[in-house]
């Protein structure tokens, strides 16, 4: 299954009647004591509807994880969401609205709530891409697929610079820390962001960076299946790493699974060194 998930909102007619119901006993009605309006976290669980009000219609959503569910009216479209959540390890969700503003939350897992109502602003958006002439005249009628180009793509990395994002792997080795985050989705993209502490004595001057998934099969001679992921772009890669200095570098990779049995493995080697750095994880 794939990790990053592409939520469709259903289309029977039930749900569009319970949505344009809601909206119309509720919508006008939430004072701000029970809306609970920016916040950087969701929290949801597997019984309640948390809704999500949002200034423009929803265009498109996508949720980090498949036990993270966002359901939303694809063939009316509509200001609110529905947001549910199995237990399990933190996601993210990002939403795209038809004024072409973007706007991502960390979801979290929560089995007592407190809050089940989100109301958000055009200005809690992290940035608006930029329509075309035809994107704006046919707004509210298509759902447009936004390719990713180098712009919006560093755009985007710079937000997830800014973020808390939870720690995947951790890892040290010769004195040198490596700390390897959650990877973040997005469309036909996976973000992912390092860290590198120095504490030894000598710089650290980051080489050659791979990322692959591989297969151990077990018998009398292990040997090993590599699959390369192809780094797609590299951004704020170190020169070097003086003692007592700590960087955060990101590569930015096509989206990805990673199959059952399977690991994804990352690589760094240091250049006129022999210092490397490898970890591995079967989680995403």
């Amino acid at each position: 299954m794939n990790s990053s998930l592409f939520v469709n909102t259903h289309s029977q007619s039930s749900l569009f009647y319970f949505m344009l119901v809601f909206v119309h006993l509720f919508g006008g009605k939430i004072c701000a004591q029970q809306v609970q309006a920016s916040p950087d976290t969701l929290y949801a669980n597997e019984n309640m509807q948390i809704a999500l009000f949002f200034p423009a219609p929803i265009q498109q959503a996508i949720t980090g994880a498949p036990r993270m569910s966002f359901t939303y009216n694809k063939d009316h479209p509509q200001k609110l969401g529905l947001l549910k959540a199995q237990p399990g390890e933190p996601s993210n969700l990002l939403v795209v609205d038809q004024d072409n503003n973007i706007y991502s939350f960390v979801l979290e897992y929560q089995k007592e709530l407190s809050v089940l109502n989100y109301r958000f602003f055009e200005r809690d958006a992290i940035f608006k891409l930029k329509a075309t002439p035809s994107d704006r005249e046919f707004a509210g009628h298509h759902v447009f697929d936004y390719n990713a180009n180098k712009t919006y793509v560093e755009s985007f990395a710079t937000y997830l610079f800014q973020r808390n994002l939870p720690v995947l792997k951790r890892k040290r080795h010769q004195k040198i820390k490596i700390l390897v985050y959650q990877i973040q989705f997005y469309k036909e993209y996976a973000y992912l962001i390092m860290e590198l502490t120095n504490s030894s004595n000598v710089s650290f001057l980051p080489g050659e960076i791979s990322a692959s998934l591989q297969l151990k099969k077990q018998g009398k001679k292990h040997t090993m299946q590599r699959q390369d992921l192809g780094i797609m772009h590299r951004l704020n890669i170190p020169d070097i790493v003086k003692p007592g200095e700590s960087k955060r570098f990101m590569i930015i990779l096509p989206k990805f699974t990673i199959p059952k049995k399977w690991m994804l493995d990352i690589s760094l080697k240091e250049k006129k060194g022999r210092r490397h750095l490898q970890v591995t994880s079967n989680k995403l």
